[in-house]
């Protein structure tokens, strides 16, 4: 009997123990419910019924093994949430944009998006940026309307480096290589407007008397090209996705690093809304 009685002892401790190691192994992968439910309030509210993602990537467009793992974390919590909007299967964009010859890189275009939405009568596009920070991993993920690549709504969210750890291995040495400079710093330029145009004003805001200074951050790609924004600070949602949407469609000379040749470059934009009595 004393046998027994210490056995079933130590099956109950090692039982704990495993539950504990379970527990602390969950608790270490990225999760992303926040973030999804935020996305999904606000698409409800933009009236979206279909989406479709792609990967998440690096700033530049580069696969990133986080930016796999954070997609299909918030396709997942969507599926099983059963939220109001439909959800197209990746693979379908995938076979699109291989048949058309395109790339994520692509997808800025508009009238690409249009045809994205005509082939999977998909109403929103759902796209994502990862970057490593010291702090840890930066996401950031956009949804814009197919019919015209209009910025339906955001979210961003930093999560640790160590939730990770269950989900990838080590980081390889090249990942250095995907990170850009920072403007202005060791060397590298600060890119230029070419063609800046300020963001849209409309007349409800106007009537509302809102107003104040979106601050963004955001990467200039070697082509002049904006990409990876983040919204630092801004007074409310509506003008964030109004300075958003400009910066999107603007056209930068590039920074150039300490070789002459143009480099991707992070910095610091302010968009001002301004009410001229």
């Amino acid at each position: 009997m004393r046998y027994s009685i210490r056995g079933s002892l130590i099956a109950f401790f090692c039982f704990l123990f495993l539950g504990f190691l379970a527990a602390t192994a969950i608790g270490q992968e990225p999760r992303l419910d926040d973030t999804a439910k935020q996305l999904s309030k606000q698409m409800a509210k933009a009236k979206v019924k279909s989406v479709v993602t792609t990967d998440f990537t690096t700033l530049d467009g580069g696969v990133s093994p986080e930016g796999k793992i954070l997609t299909a974390r918030l396709t997942d919590y969507w599926a099983s949430h059963r939220e109001k909007f439909s959800i197209v299967e990746r693979s379908k964009l995938d076979a699109f944009l291989a048949e058309q010859k395109l790339t994520l890189k692509d997808l800025d275009n508009s009238e690409i998006l249009r045809k994205i939405g005509a082939a999977l009568n998909v109403d929103a596009l759902v796209t994502g940026t990862v970057t490593r920070t010291p702090q840890g991993i930066s996401l950031n993920v956009l949804v814009r309307r197919t019919q015209d690549s209009k910025l339906q709504c955001w979210a961003s969210k930093l999560l640790p480096q160590s939730q990770f750890a269950v989900s990838i291995g080590a980081q390889s040495s090249e990942d250095g290589a995907l990170h850009p400079a920072q403007a202005g710093v060791n060397g590298v330029g600060t890119p230029t407007c070419e063609h800046c145009p300020q963001p849209d004003y409309s007349d409800d805001l106007r009537k509302k008397k809102i107003e104040g200074t979106v601050l963004l951050s955001i990467v200039v790609t070697p082509e002049g090209h904006p990409t990876g924004i983040i919204v630092i600070k801004a007074p409310t949602d509506a003008l964030a996705q109004r300075a958003v949407e400009a910066v999107r469609s603007w056209r930068l000379k590039p920074a150039m690093g300490p070789d002459g040749k143009a480099v991707a470059a992070r910095v610091k934009v302010e968009i001002s809304f301004h009410l001229y009595k």
